[in-house]
């Protein structure tokens, strides 16, 4: 039996992305190692822009390396969840409104996966 096709349209994921406000970001140490974080996250047009204090081993990480990984979701219950995941290269933005020992990057929304449980037609 094939799956069910539960990804969101670009319209949803970014009506999802705009009130969602932290993410799991998945930076990779210099051996390759993946490190995850919480950051907070907010949505500038098609870009994704997150935040990471100055000097911490995932702002480190991603300018040793920007290839990013970065995962919003939600589950009040089993056939509620969403989430997206953008992957890309973190560029540098404007200074982060968090202040200024905060730096914040952009991923670009052309790389997603996304889920939303809510389409899944067969309940078992």
């Amino acid at each position: 039996m094939p799956r069910e096709a539960i990804a969101m349209t670009r319209d949803e994921l970014l009506a999802f992305l705009a009130v969602q406000r932290w993410a799991a970001l998945a930076t990779l140490d210099p051996d390759g190692t993946p490190v995850g974080d919480l950051v907070p996250i907010r949505l500038d047009g098609d870009e994704l822009r997150f935040a990471v204090p100055r000097g911490a081993r995932s702002h480190a990480n991603i300018e040793h390396d920007p290839r990013i990984a970065c995962a919003a979701d939600e589950f009040p219950a089993y056939y509620e969840i969403r989430g997206v995941v953008a992957h890309g290269r973190a560029t540098v933005r404007a200074a982060s409104p968090l202040g200024p020992d905060w730096i914040e990057y952009g991923v670009p929304l052309d790389d997603t996966s996304s889920f939303d449980f809510r389409k899944i037609q067969r309940k078992y």
